[in-house]
């Protein structure tokens, strides 16, 4: 995308207009030629970054002048993406089901498959519901966003990812008023998995649910995932040890103490080690253990009733 070309005679320089039209078309056929997956979805993120507007916006104003800051903003956004950073960490936002998260680089981008996982946990009418590994607050959050009556408590082990989670929650107006407890309807807690609930007395067989999107690919996997996977987001994220199952295996010690009888266990985990992952639920005292599919259709979640 170069701001000037030479005029007919060579004497003056023509100065083209850049609109957003142009420079989306321009980019689409430029990430095109550099073996994007996705060209014309990546000019979309690229240009609504660069000038603030949605994509649905960049098609109303498709003749809209593109500003010297939006050109240059667009051409550092380019070049991230050609080494193959993902879009939502260039942009620094994503939607996940109802809602739009701001997203920053080190906390894991939550997936459109895992929005699956937070119609399992509304099925069950919960009133106070744990998220262990929060990120980003996603689940969370789009739980308070969709049921009025609900309290949330949800923890991760980075300092990063519990600041963005209360940020979000505050972004999206989900902070204003209070629960049908008189409480603030989310608290967030640095905490290794929901170890230091286990010490307070009142949280102990207090919840209705236990959700989790845990770090669940097997260590040895995590070379053939895609580059900008394993090259950005975050390991502990991703890393779920030999099996995929080491905080699965942590989270079910928990979910016994913290559920109340009859409480849920929901989870996500790799679709290799469901079966496996149902026979140790069973085992830690769990029944009516179920897994469905994800929107591949490939078996990705699992609940199971204290």
């Amino acid at each position: 995308m170069n701001d000037s070309t030479s005029s007919a005679s060579g004497s003056q320089p023509n100065l083209p207009v850049w609109t957003v039209g142009s420079c989306l078309d321009w980019t689409q056929q430029y990430m095109e030629h550099h073996d994007d997956d996705k060209p014309r979805l990546s000019a979309q993120w690229l240009l609504s970054a660069a000038t603030g507007l949605s994509r649905i916006e960049l098609y109303m104003q498709y003749d809209k002048p593109m500003t010297d800051q939006e050109k240059t903003s667009l051409r550092e956004f380019i070049q991230r993406r050609l080494n193959k950073e993902p879009l939502q960490y260039i942009s620094g936002r994503t939607a996940f089901r109802y809602i739009e998260l701001k997203i920053v680089p080190g906390v894991f981008i939550p997936r459109p498959e895992t929005e699956t996982l937070v119609d399992l946990v509304l099925k069950e009418q919960a009133q106070r519901v744990l998220e262990v590994g929060c990120g980003s607050g996603a689940i969370s959050l789009a739980l308070l966003h969709e049921q009025a009556e609900l309290l949330v408590w949800a923890t991760d082990i980075d300092s990063l990812a519990v600041s963005l989670t209360e940020e979000n929650y505050t972004n999206l107006g989900l902070a204003e008023g209070s629960g049908a407890e008189g409480q603030k309807r989310l608290v967030v807690i640095q905490d290794d998995l929901a170890s230091s609930l286990l010490q307070d007395p009142d949280m102990l067989a207090s919840f209705d649910v236990l959700v989790s999107n845990p770090p669940y690919i097997p260590s040895p996997d995590l070379d053939s995932l895609p580059s900008e996977v394993k090259e950005f987001e975050p390991l502990a994220a991703l890393d779920g040890g030999p099996d995929g199952l080491d905080f699965y295996r942590r989270l079910l010690d928990q979910a016994v103490q913290l559920l109340k009888p009859g409480g849920c266990l929901a989870v996500e985990l790799h679709e290799t080690r469901l079966g496996q992952a149902a026979e140790l639920a069973s085992a830690a005292g769990f029944s009516s253990v179920d897994i469905y599919p994800d929107l591949n259709q490939r078996e990705r979640f699992l609940t199971a009733t204290l």
